[in-house]
């Protein structure tokens, strides 16, 4: 019985988890740097259901697809890859809209606790993609990031 509990709660979860997938808000975000320019479809993250359930549980991302995670406030962002399996850049972006940090995450190896990986300065969003889509489009620290069709 115990084990049928837990079965139930995990299929209830992951369906939780797959509905504020699809109640995702999406927009486009738009990153610059000197000459270059790129564009993300990104889900948004601001609720913290959303938040906490992020990419978790998903197979695969495509190329310049991602998720933006908005907080109401600047302060010391924290994130993991509890059951995720993509490796994903996580980029810290300030409230005025410029990226300060971008850390590789991997996934962690089965039976371990996934690490820890918390921004260095104060960021207000923060914008996951694949594994190395910053360092292919050449931004870094110090780009502009946007919201196309709205304002910074």
């Amino acid at each position: 019985m115990p084990r049928a509990a837990a079965a139930l709660a995990a299929v209830l979860l992951l369906g939780a988890g797959l509905l504020a997938q699809a109640q995702a808000r999406r927009a486009t975000v738009v990153i610059e740097q000197g000459i270059r320019r790129a564009a993300v479809q990104a889900e948004i993250a601001e609720t913290p259901e959303q938040r906490e359930i992020g990419l978790m549980h998903r197979a695969s991302l495509a190329e310049d697809a991602g998720m933006l995670f908005i907080y109401a406030e600047e302060q010391r962002l924290s994130f993991w890859m509890k059951n995720t399996r993509i490796p994903l850049s996580v980029a810290f972006i300030t409230s005025g809209w410029v990226i300060n940090e971008i850390l590789d995450m991997e996934s962690p190896r089965p039976g371990q606790e996934p690490p820890i990986h918390t921004s260095k300065a104060p960021a207000r969003y923060a914008l996951e993609m694949n594994q190395g889509w910053f360092r292919r489009k050449g931004i870094g620290p110090g780009a502009w990031v946007r919201l196309e069709g709205g304002g910074r």
